[in-house]
């Protein structure tokens, strides 16, 4: 990571892993020295951190240096124990930076996170991916975000919500959003639990 400051042409760093069993394992000192990189470095652009064990507890650092960030595009952090504590510190630090695609896939987020979100669909005009799978989602956060999908404001092309129990209730709340959105190219509502009346 130190070395990583002064790298001036390396702009995809992957750490991350898909197997438990060969992961890297990111602590505190970790964390603080990768916060470090992403302040400093002006190139790197993708950064991969899936299945690292960031915790919810350390990530603190991770979120002002984010905000101190203006170029970095992608940012993977799916496979984790960021929860919605974690989650919401994150993303009111990307507000107003240079993301692109956010992953937080599988990180035991809940309907916590709804308002923080539908605030940040609406107010990131770079954001045109987000992944959200794989979490604790109901029809509370899709209520919540549906205004925000459906105001101009909304840049998202790709939505990733599969996995979460939105069933029926949450698939009728974001409905409101997806008609009258116009930026979305690609919808993922994949075992989500809906049923008849959902899809109707």
């Amino acid at each position: 990571f130190d070395a990583m400051c002064l790298n001036s042409s390396i702009i995809d760093l992957r750490i991350g892993t898909t197997s438990v069993i060969t992961r890297n394992t990111i602590g505190p000192l970790g964390i603080s020295s990768l916060a470090e990189l992403i302040s400093k470095n002006k190139l790197l652009a993708s950064i991969d951190l899936s299945l690292t064990e960031m915790a919810s507890e350390n990530i603190e650092p991770l979120s002002i240096a984010l905000a101190q960030n203006q170029t970095l595009e992608s940012l993977n952090l799916s496979n984790n124990n960021i929860r919605s504590q974690g989650a919401i510190k994150l993303i009111n630090s990307c507000k107003t930076n240079s993301l692109s695609e956010l992953i937080l896939s599988s990180n035991h987020l809940t309907d916590e996170i709804a308002p923080y979100f539908a605030d940040f669909i609406q107010s990131n005009s770079k954001l045109t991916i987000l992944d959200l799978s794989g979490n604790n989602l109901t029809h509370r956060f899709t209520s919540s975000i549906s205004a925000s999908l459906a105001n101009k404001t909304c840049y998202l092309q790709e939505l990733n919500l599969s996995r979460n129990p939105l069933g029926s209730r949450g698939i009728s709340a974001l409905s409101h959003g997806i008609g009258s959105n116009t930026s979305l190219r690609r919808l993922d509502i994949s075992a989500c639990k809906i049923q008849h009346s959902g899809f109707a």
